[in-house]
């Protein structure tokens, strides 16, 4: 009883709720001079309409308030999550559907395109749906540098080969992988592929189609990438906050663009 006459006289003072206390305080003063006798009997009907007119007007006005607040907290809590999914792994109907619609571009990212037989058949799909040319870029790690043979070997769950056996390896996984993408879109007249080897430490996984559709992931230390998390994030232009992650994975895709170096298609990967 304390605490709300305590909460009564902090609103008083602050203009608080002010209809409301003088609706309760009317409405009590006549109920208690109805029960003595003293209210006259024609003010009660007008008086209670009017209590019951102001009460719908405030519990209106508190239910638009409510909805309010409660859209403000719904776009807080999405935030920059708008347009974003998130998968299991990346082996899923959703990746490959999204690089099945393809329009115009799709760019790979990747330690070695392990899955390229089943990525170029989707490519496939879509430079059948499109008349346009379909620009596909690949990037893998450079088979000549450390970090392809590293990756390998972590994938593979070893840490103690040496790196020329892993390096051996690698070089031959990535040679498999440029014939396979050349094998399987060499008959698609409207696909542009060009393939990449790039020499900066494996980061981020990601697919991106017609600069619209964003897959990313990192690669676990001990493991493929493509059985982490997967990330799904559709631009928007209409939120703000997705123009940060937007400019943030189109800048490590020129950071990986300039660390590269474009692989001669008209003949495998020359080895050292």
């Amino acid at each position: 009883m304390i605490q709300l006459l305590r909460r009564t006289w902090e609103d008083i003072r602050h203009g608080e709720n002010i209809d409301l206390y003088v609706t309760v305080t009317v409405a009590t003063v006549l109920t208690a001079l109805n029960l003595v006798g003293l209210a006259p009997q024609s003010w009660l009907g007008p008086v209670t309409l009017a209590v019951l007119g102001l009460l719908a007007v405030t519990a209106l006005g508190n239910r638009y308030r409510l909805e309010q607040a409660l859209e403000k907290l719904a776009q807080m809590s999405l935030g920059p999550s708008v347009g974003l999914k998130i998968y299991n792994h990346w082996n899923v109907k959703e990746v490959y559907d999204v690089i099945s619609s393809a329009s115009a571009s799709v760019v790979i990212i990747e330690s070695w395109v392990a899955e390229a037989a089943t990525l170029s058949s989707h490519i496939r799909d879509a430079s059948d749906r499109t008349n346009k040319r379909l620009n596909v870029e690949v990037y893998m790690l450079d088979p000549d540098r450390q970090f392809g043979a590293q990756r390998f070997a972590e994938v593979g769950g070893h840490s103690d080969g040496t790196e020329t056996v892993w390096r051996e390896k690698f070089r031959e996984k990535f040679t498999d992988t440029v014939d396979t993408l050349k094998r399987h879109l060499s008959g698609a007249q409207n696909v542009r592929l060009a393939i990449y080897k790039y020499a900066t430490m494996p980061t981020l996984r990601m697919y991106i189609v017609d600069d619209r559709e964003f897959f990313f992931g990192w690669f676990p230390a001990n493991g493929p990438s493509s059985q982490n998390v997967c990330f799904h994030f559709t631009a928007s232009l209409s939120v703000k906050e997705n123009h940060w992650v937007v400019d943030s994975l189109r800048s490590q895709l020129e950071g990986i663009r300039k660390a590269s170096q474009s692989i001669e298609l008209g003949s495998p990967p020359t080895r050292r």
